[in-house]
């Protein structure tokens, strides 16, 4: 978790210039502080329940913190991964989308995932 921490951190003292600044310090400081708070010795599953949702709101946050351009360059990453795939039905190639989204996003943003399985 310190690694994380550490990270998420050291990316707050930096933010990229495809974001602002403020919300995305707001943002992270969120995400550090819930990451604070998770007790030690919790088991794996439960503490990757409490990472995922942790990412999630980060990542929310984050794209309301993109620029205009950013978040454009986003949606056609995630757009040119999707190509292909209009044969899956419609629900998975939508959680497809919502899956290459947070990991394009954090490539965007240069963060790590939230997870002790190191994905």
């Amino acid at each position: 978790m310190r690694v994380v921490r550490e990270a998420l951190a050291a990316r707050a003292a930096a933010p990229p210039v495809r974001v602002e600044a403020g919300k995305f310090a707001v943002a992270l400081e969120r995400a550090m502080a819930k990451l604070d708070t998770l007790p030690s010795g919790t088991d794996v599953d439960a503490l990757e329940e409490e990472l995922a949702s942790i990412e999630e709101a980060l990542l929310r946050s984050l794209r309301k913190a993109l620029t205009g351009e950013a978040a454009e360059e986003l949606a056609s990453r995630v757009e040119a991964l999707l190509v292909g795939t209009d044969d899956l039905p419609s629900a998975a190639r939508e959680r497809l989308r919502k899956a290459l989204s947070r990991r394009e996003l954090r490539a965007l943003l240069d963060l790590p995932a939230l997870s002790v399985l190191g994905g």
